[in-house]
């Protein structure tokens, strides 16, 4: 039923308290269901930037190494770890160590928020350790919290008995994974 002010314009209807109310608890409801699904989310995007990296770097670390048993030099970049996302082209000639990441092909396609080593433990060409011994450490280091605390991980490499292949030596290991 349409009713008229004295006027003549038409009346206006306002939202009753019992419609606010309604209104809020389903937001809260929404927010409660999907804001810790974004939370975990979020959180683990941060935690699988290192091993799939230190991942990816590895495989170029095992692909290099077999044709002369040679290792560049080591590198680390970028400077620093970022709790924000960063563009690192780890190619670029400014880049610390640019032609030890081209080595390797080493260039992640996203934005990083962690710091890259690779830490060969002898360098140069003809190479050799014994089974077991670590000849390249590969780490990544970031403070994703910004309080001055590191997490790190590290993947260590060696060469198969037999083989002369380079092969991880044992887990992927991390320190303070969540700081």
């Amino acid at each position: 039923m349409l009713r008229l002010h004295a006027n003549g314009r038409r009346a206006t209807r306002g939202v009753t308290l019992v419609e606010a109310a309604v209104g809020i608890s389903l937001l809260g409801i929404v927010l409660a269901v999907f804001l810790p699904t974004f939370v975990r989310n979020l959180r683990s995007s941060k935690l699988d930037e290192p091993s799939e990296l230190l991942q990816q770097l590895a495989d170029g670390v095992q692909a290099y190494y077999p044709d002369q048993e040679c290792l560049p030099p080591r590198a680390a970049a970028p400077e620093a770890p970022s709790d924000e996302l960063v563009e690192v082209d780890f190619q670029h000639e400014e880049t610390p160590g640019a032609e030890t990441w081209a080595a390797l092909g080493f260039a992640p396609a996203r934005p990083i928020r962690y710091r890259y080593e690779f830490i060969p433990h002898v360098e140069g060409c003809g190479v050799r350790v014994a089974p077991g011994e670590v000849l390249v450490t590969l780490r990544a280091t970031g403070d994703l919290d910004d309080d001055g605390i590191e997490s790190t991980w590290v993947r260590e490499l060696t060469l198969e008995e037999g083989t002369g292949r380079l092969v991880d030596i044992g887990v992927l290991r991390v320190d303070d994974r969540v700081e």
